[in-house]
């Protein structure tokens, strides 16, 4: 056990060794050094200082309770969808259908404060918009959904023009268990998945139809691929169809301190993402609760290019699979949102 703990701890300290050298000698070329400026959509330059991420020591009821002062609104900045922080919400466009369960809502019952403020639940799909959007995960005749290639740099990427999602976490966080449910109707689909860690080495692009591109990213940490920083980061920052990057939290251990390096890398980036909460199945209702509430915190406090609602999902029970899917079938211009 202590032999195993040693090997991790190399491995995040490596890491970080890795990524900031990487990123002190791409300062010296400007190309890159102003890619790395948040840029707002009306032009205005915020700080491109790194963001430092340190875990919550505690939550306070004024930490849950307290609205955020600025509400989502999406953006198109270039070819990518930012999220901003002004009010707006995204409703369903379909008001005669009743609306979908958001899974994290489920566990409200178990605290007494709120999971989320009214101004962090933006995304308020209905059931109908759920089922619509599950449909893009079916194949047929004239929507195939395949994967198309492995590539070890973003260069080798394929050449198209559809909107792009990737997943990004920690080895064995659940990324292609996860890819293997959203793709369970898919017949003769290889999604390898494996209880061995860092399985993943490549990045995987899965093509669904002619509404978008999934990517299947290398995890980081245990037994990561020693290319992984120049692989993700080039392609997080040079992929020019990324609509958004899901980073994907283990529920049942919460943010762990390589997570907080994968925050401050996107944050550095200013591209747009989202947290997923992955194997819900696997921890208990107090788990739930303090990864959500942590990680809520987190997002609140230290992000800016952070959707403010996290998603909540299980692999093995499918509990919030529709949810998520329906998110990124919106994401992905495939589903059609008012925003109030």
């Amino acid at each position: 056990m202590f032999q195993k703990m040693t090997q991790q701890r190399a491995v995040f300290f490596s890491w970080i060794r890795t990524y900031r050298i990487h990123r002190a000698q791409t300062v010296f070329n400007s190309t890159i050094a102003s890619s790395c400026q948040r840029i707002l959509c009306n032009n205005t330059v915020v700080s491109s200082s790194r963001r430092t991420f340190h875990p919550p020591t505690s939550l306070s009821s004024s930490d849950v309770t307290s609205p955020l002062s600025y509400p989502l609104q999406s953006h198109h900045h270039g070819n990518k969808r930012c999220f901003f922080r002004q009010p707006s919400r995204l409703k369903s466009t379909n008001q005669s259908s009743p609306p979908a369960l958001n899974p994290l809502l489920r566990l409200q019952s178990y605290v007494q404060l709120p999971i989320l403020s009214d101004n962090e639940l933006i995304f308020t799909p209905t059931e109908a918009d759920l089922a619509k959007a599950c449909q893009m995960f079916v194949p047929s005749p004239d929507h195939q959904i395949k994967f198309l290639k492995g590539a070890y740099y973003h260069e080798q990427a394929p050449d198209y023009q559809l909107p792009e999602i990737a997943f990004i976490g920690r080895s064995n966080v659940g990324k292609s268990s996860l890819i293997k449910a959203m793709f369970s109707q898919v017949p003769g689909l290889e999604v390898r998945t494996s209880k061995t860690p860092g399985h993943t080495k490549l990045l995987l692009f899965f093509q669904v139809g002619i509404g978008f591109s999934l990517v299947d990213m290398p995890g980081y940490g245990f037994n990561q691929p020693q290319n992984f920083i120049i692989s993700a980061e080039g392609f997080l920052k040079e992929r020019k169809n990324l609509r958004n990057t899901f980073l994907l939290i283990d529920s049942s251990v919460g943010l762990k301190p390589l997570d907080y390096v994968a925050l401050e890398m996107l944050e550095e980036f200013s591209i747009p993402y989202l947290i997923v909460l992955t194997k819900s199945d696997k921890a208990s209702k107090r788990q739930l609760v303090e990864s959500i509430m942590t990680v809520s915190k987190v997002i609140r406090e230290n992000t800016q290019c952070c959707l403010p609602q996290p998603f909540l999902v299980s692999s093995k029970s499918k509990a919030g699979l529709s949810f998520l899917m329906s998110f990124i079938a919106y994401t992905t211009d495939n589903l059609k949102l008012q925003e109030t």
